[in-house]
């Protein structure tokens, strides 16, 4: 049956050598939509490094000197630091709440975002590994619990217990700039810092992304003191403080409005008081809103290439069947089986795809290794090609069959007469 094909091919090479070319560019452009759907979709069901289900942000303000209520902090016989962890304790006594922690500009979903230059120094060998770039949390033990931040079995307790003055907590992408042998728990470590402790590496956590549709990016997180947050707060300071909450899952979906209206009394303390209570889900719908109206109109363009490239290798396949519509009444005529037929035809469209797919590949795979490509959200690898490659195959040849099988269908019924007519 192969070797039949083969010469049914070679017989019609002029009109074949036209379809070879047309699948030869079909397959490089296909397969450039592919990948860059399959790199776009892989990223977005990627794990996020932490968890922000029954999570909730509780916006605390101070009031102004232009309020009635107000009064110089002096006055209270307490510092606003001292004043903001009392309000924390209370909230840790509200039924449900799980964890209370406090944080500086270090929310996911937030485009508030610190940076720092890390770098490792082998103190035998005297050479330096640095990561230019690392995304920088401040926060207090408990605000590892209320994310669940987790070491790579899944383990957030060790990682809250051992974030103190001098340990800090690295992701496993900080890991493989500064250690790339592993291992970096419990070892030194260097960044910009205003004194001069010796800093060690607390624990490694998986690696993180800021959203969505948002890469990995190296990030470590830095203590937040509750004893320098009583001593040194200030309003300028307290701008950029995040208090959160997690509750038991148990709670149910009235949690936010039960606890604003048992807690807007309680939190009603010296200057502060409770303005809102936010979910972390409605957080994350409004930070990933623009990005998904984006996407929206992004795959109804690919759609739109996909419909267009479907029509046209279904359009070009249908023709060339019809075309031969009285070649294959005559098989019928001289013994040939309907099934028989089918297999002939479909073999040949997709033995010809083959021929054009395979130097196609080649091709494709020096746009991947020229970086030609997306590479922001997925490393080009040998995996990433292979995968793509096969799916876009697959598309190609269902295209193919589909544009064969209808007009084939048709030819086998009909009249083997009608057929020894036209031939």
């Amino acid at each position: 049956m192969f070797k039949q094909i083969i010469k049914i091919i070679w017989n019609q090479r002029a009109g074949n050598a036209w379809i070879w070319g047309e699948m030869f560019l079909v397959s490089i452009c296909l397969w450039y939509i592919v990948d860059d759907l399959y790199t776009k979709t892989s990223l977005y069901y990627s794990p996020m490094g932490y968890d922000i289900s029954d999570v909730y942000v509780i916006d605390l303000r101070t009031l102004t000197d232009e309020n009635n209520e107000y009064h110089p902090q002096s006055e209270y016989g307490t510092t606003l630091g001292e004043d903001l962890l009392t309000l924390m304790s209370r909230m840790r006594t509200f039924p449900g709440v799980e964890t209370v922690g406090m944080s500086e500009s270090s929310l996911p979903y937030s485009y508030a975002r610190n940076y720092s230059s890390m770098e490792r120094i082998n103190r035998e060998t005297n050479d330096t590994l640095r990561s230019d770039r690392a995304r920088r949390f401040n926060g207090t033990p408990d605000y590892i619990r209320v994310f669940r931040y987790a070491t790579s079995n899944g383990n957030t307790e060790i990682l809250a217990d051992n974030l103190n003055h001098n340990q800090r907590i690295i992701s496993s992408d900080t890991e493989k700039d500064l250690y790339p042998e592993g291992n970096a728990a419990g070892k030194f470590m260097n960044y910009n810092e205003s004194d001069s402790l010796e800093i060690y590496i607390g624990g490694v956590m998986d690696k993180i992304r800021f959203g969505d549709f948002d890469t990995y990016t190296p990030t470590f997180i830095r203590p937040l003191s509750e004893n320098l947050i009583a001593s040194e707060l200030n309003e300028f300071i307290f701008g950029s403080i995040d208090i959160t909450i997690r509750v038991n899952p148990s709670t149910g979906k009235d949690f936010k409005e039960h606890f604003r209206k048992e807690m807007k009394n309680q939190l009603r303390y010296n200057n502060f008081y409770l303005l809102d209570i936010r979910s972390y889900d409605n957080i994350r719908s409004k930070y990933i809103r623009s990005d998904i109206n984006n996407t929206k109109m992004y795959l109804a363009a690919v759609f739109f290439l996909l419909i267009n490239i479907f029509l046209g290798i279904v359009g070009t396949f249908f023709f060339r069947t019809q075309q031969r519509q009285s070649e294959m009444g005559l098989r019928i005529a001289l013994g040939s089986t309907t099934g028989n037929l089918r297999t002939i035809l479909i073999g040949e469209g997709l033995i010809v795809l083959l021929f054009a797919f395979l130097p196609a590949a080649i091709i494709s795979l020096n746009i991947g290794l020229k970086e030609i490509i997306n590479i922001e959200s997925m490393s080009f690898t040998a995996g990433r090609f292979l995968i793509c490659q096969v799916m876009t195959l697959l598309l190609m040849s269902l295209m193919i069959t589909i544009g064969i099988w209808y007009p084939a269908q048709q030819t086998t019924r009909m009249n083997p007469a009608d057929a020894l007519r036209n031939e």
